[in-house]
């Protein structure tokens, strides 16, 4: 599954009334916490082209009013999650009452699918993750830069494969495919730790060197591609490109 920007649909639920702790009123309580419940939230992986949801409950135990002011999203993979705050920011949530917040998510291609939902910049969080089923396969980076490198030398860069899903994924192949100009000539890869046919356990990674050695001065391109079991990534396509230089420039 991949990710994409995606929205999520917020919904006010007035459940519970102003219940008073001064005596005025019959139902009489102790004065409590806003919270939140559940303390996390873990995401089912999608299928295909359809999305995921799982919601939070914020609840006013105090004996006063308390006002939702901002709601902002954190960790390094926030931009997967997103909310619609139009109609929810600010909200006054009553003592006794609650706000219910669905969140959706359209799947992850990252080996740690992870982020937290900020609650009044901080007064409140809630951890964000997602639980990716059967064999996964994630690159880092997911793209590849030499800069500008001069002619006639060899240059290296790391890619890191993980496997990002609940079941082992297996390597069946890598290559390169032009992008245009003839170029994919110049790149190469090394993988003597990850031969062909190689199973990635889920948690574990490998490394590939990425190869460059360009002949003449151009802007250079290819994409490295990961053929595996994960049949939604398959192939795992990794741009790569480089500025090729004369010596001394």
């Amino acid at each position: 599954m991949r990710w994409s920007l995606l929205a999520a649909v917020i919904s006010l639920l007035a459940s519970g009334a102003l219940i008073g702790c001064d005596g005025d009123s019959d139902d009489t309580r102790e004065c409590g916490e806003v919270s939140v419940a559940p303390a996390d939230l873990v995401f089912s992986e999608p299928l295909l082209g359809e999305t995921s949801s799982a919601s939070i409950e914020i609840r006013n135990d105090s004996c006063a009013e308390w006002t939702l002011n901002r709601l902002s999203l954190e960790g390094s993979v926030r931009y997967r999650f997103g909310t619609i705050v139009a109609d929810v920011v600010p909200s006054i949530i009553a003592a006794g009452a609650s706000l219910d917040i669905e969140m959706l998510y359209d799947g992850c291609e990252e080996a740690e699918c992870t982020g937290a939902l900020s609650i009044n910049g901080g007064e409140l969080s809630v951890p964000m993750s997602a639980a990716v089923m059967g064999p996964c396969i994630a690159a880092s980076p997911s793209s590849l830069d030499f800069g500008n490198q001069p002619i006639d030398e060899t240059h290296r860069l790391d890619v890191t494969l993980s496997s990002c899903g609940d079941e082992n994924v297996t390597v069946n192949g890598i290559d390169f495919v032009e992008t245009g100009a003839d170029t994919a000539g110049d790149f190469s890869f090394t993988r003597d730790n990850l031969p062909e046919g190689s199973e990635l356990a889920p948690g574990s990674s490998a490394d590939i060197q990425v190869v460059w050695t360009p002949e003449r001065t151009s802007l250079q391109g290819a994409v490295l591609r990961i053929l595996s079991t994960d049949s939604d990534r398959s192939p795992l396509q990794i741009p790569v490109r480089g500025i090729a230089v004369a010596v001394g420039e």
